[in-house]
């Protein structure tokens, strides 16, 4: 009995310092978990309101004298991009008149990049009144020129402008950063404000912050136009001209196109698409020829690979890291000619090709028997 006793006398003793044992080892994870998270949910809200800010920053709206004295506003929104991009796309150029035929026909006004480049295809669209006017990009120029003087207070505004970054950070932890000015520089001969100082309308027109996310699918990412057409030996990204190794032709209305060029512009030079093996054992970028069969794989058998056959509409897609295999139609058979092994550029294909969704980016226009990828 004594030794019953002796027992439960214990365990009164005992069992306090159990518990606040254990509700102190409680506290003490708790508080760990809170210093743990409490410093990145901070950092994370701090970077949402960086985020706002800068955004904000990329629109502008500037009051320019112009030579005769009549005031125009010139009005910009950029874009911010969270990774190191090919192609920027800030959103509009917008250049309102305050009073009628401030701007004349003939007028031209350039707006200065401090680094990167303009691409040519710039629209430029009257939102208001009856002014018109042209864009072009030019290296690091944009040239508007007026065509026709207005007879109320017009506006135009420029958009598809798109800009070459032409690099990427060497610092993860630095910001890549455009300046859109008005310039004074005599360019051409016919600047309407040569003789003026140079006026800064975006400090931020285009910003890049380096990121690793971001991309396709797989380890794509891709930017810019591309462009192919019927009848010629290249196809052209943004304004670069890329030599195929033979022309495209039109077999039912579908445009054929040499594999292995699509191979080198989808992969291995890395022009339209930034390719990124995550798992450098797996060796997925091959394009292998089958003598005897026919058969050209881009890919490997063992990871990912998308076969065609010639003569035949039959697309083999092996998702082999999946255990899936697929036979996939195509509108018209692969085939060899001049000993080139031509696949129709369709949607089946290039989304095989690059393991990605593109349907909604691609383009035919049956007119100019064109394909255009836009991104």
């Amino acid at each position: 009995m004594k030794k019953i006793y002796l027992l439960l006398f214990l365990c009164i003793i005992l069992f306090p310092f159990t518990a606040s044992a254990e509700q102190h080892s409680s506290t003490i994870e708790e508080q760990k978990e809170q210093e743990n998270s409490t410093p990145f949910i901070f950092q994370m809200e701090n970077y949402e309101e960086y985020l706002q800010q800068y955004k904000a920053s990329q629109t502008t709206e500037t009051t320019v004298t112009l030579p005769s004295g009549e005031d125009i506003t010139i009005s910009t929104k950029g874009v911010f991009r969270i990774y190191n991009a090919a192609v920027l796309s800030p959103e509009y150029i917008k250049i309102k008149e305050q009073k009628a035929g401030s701007l004349k026909k003939g007028d031209c006004i350039y707006f200065e990049l401090n680094k990167g480049k303009f691409l040519k295809d710039i629209s430029s669209i009257t939102t208001q009144g009856d002014m018109k006017a042209t864009a072009v990009g030019n290296g690091s120029y944009i040239k508007l020129e007026i065509t026709q003087t207005s007879t109320i207070p017009s506006e135009i505004t420029l958009n598809r402008i798109m800009i070459l970054s032409e690099g990427k950070n060497e610092s993860l932890t630095e910001k890549s950063e455009f300046v859109l000015s008005l310039t004074s520089k005599y360019v051409n001969g016919d600047n309407l404000f040569h003789n003026t100082k140079n006026v800064i309308l975006n400090n931020r027109f285009a910003a890049m912050e380096c990121y690793d996310g971001e991309y396709c699918y797989e380890g794509f990412r891709f930017e810019g136009r591309l462009l192919f057409a019927n009848g010629i030996s290249y196809c052209v990204l943004n304004d670069n001209i890329i030599s195929l190794y033979h022309d495209t032709y039109l077999k039912q209305n579908y445009l054929m196109v040499p594999l292995r060029s699509l191979y080198h512009v989808f992969i291995v030079d890395d022009h339209y698409c930034e390719t990124h093996v995550f798992n450098p054992s797996i060796s997925v970028f091959h394009l292998n020829w089958d003598t005897e069969q026919k058969i050209a794989t881009i890919g490997d058998t063992d990871y990912y690979s998308v076969s065609f056959q010639d003569k035949s509409n039959s697309m083999t897609v092996i998702r082999a890291y999946r255990k899936q295999n697929s036979i996939i139609e195509l509108p018209v058979s692969a085939e060899i000619k001049n000993n080139v092994l031509y696949v129709p550029l369709c949607t089946e294909t290039v989304e095989a090709i690059l393991r990605w969704d593109i349907s909604k980016y691609m383009y035919w226009d049956d007119t100019a028997k064109t394909m255009l990828m836009e991104h």
